[in-house]
């Protein structure tokens, strides 16, 4: 399977430049002939906790902007939007397969406390796994990477595990321990996203998107294009190491 994760720099509440951006990276991937775009949480805001900008519908104009960018380029894409509910706010991933298909949607259950989340957005119910181009995975967003007991519900039905982030440069040391820690507790490919750029109130973001192979060793990009990185990776070594070592089921 070959993947762009795309670290944007985020524009603080800009939908219509986050989408340029966006559009410039489903490029890159299909110039590339990737099967998957990986993109950071709340991709066309920022992580802005102004619910009157960044929420919409089920089905609203961003996601219907990412199905057909989807559809168009015959490229499965994961993003993240927030989506308003009967009963709040959520901070979701959605998963597009190819064919511009909602194939998964999945809302952020820990909520991060220090940015005021708790107080804007509601919390999901724990990961689920979905089937993307024929890959059994599952999807978390930030804040999340630091409750392995949310990995651990799905990672026996997973080969793959996507982290979509606005995580701080300030613990980006944090973000690459946890993932690794992530790939090795759950013996599967965790592939972390994060956004560059400074939010509205100066916080820096770093990027430092990586992916990790089930055995905890890091798999380097193929190349790199800026804040475009570029991977092959082989989920079906996610089975052979799980049977070599079969931690997950002693």
């Amino acid at each position: 399977m070959r993947l762009l994760t795309a670290q944007l720099n985020l524009v603080w509440e800009d939908k219509a430049a986050n989408l340029a951006l966006v559009e410039k990276a489903v490029e890159t991937a299909s110039s590339e002939r990737c099967d998957l775009l990986v993109l950071p949480e709340m991709t066309l805001t920022g992580f802005s906790m102004n619910t009157a900008v960044t929420a919409e519908a089920p089905g609203g104009d961003s996601e219907r902007a990412f199905a057909e960018l989807a559809e168009l380029r015959s490229l499965a894409i994961v993003a993240g939007l927030v989506e308003r509910r009967e009963t709040g706010c959520a901070n979701v991933a959605v998963v597009f397969d190819s064919t511009g298909e909602v194939v998964a949607k999945y809302a952020k259950t820990r909520l991060f406390p220090l940015s005021g989340e708790p107080d804007a957005h509601i919390p999901g119910d724990g990961m689920k796994s979905f089937k993307l181009r024929g890959v059994s995975a599952a999807v978390a967003v930030c804040y999340d990477l630091r409750f392995p007991e949310l990995f651990r519900e799905v990672a026996s039905d997973v080969s793959m595990i996507f982290v979509i982030a606005n995580w701080p440069a300030s613990r980006s040391d944090h973000w690459t321990a946890l993932l690794k820690a992530r790939a090795i507790e759950n013996q599967c490919f965790v592939i972390g996203v994060n956004r560059t750029g400074a939010d509205s109130d100066g916080t820096l973001h770093s990027g430092g998107s990586a992916v990790f192979a089930p055995d905890g060793a890091e798999t380097l990009p193929v190349s790199t294009n800026g804040d475009f990185l570029l991977f092959d990776i082989d989920p079906a070594v996610v089975d052979e190491h799980r049977r070599r070592y079969p931690f997950l089921s002693l």
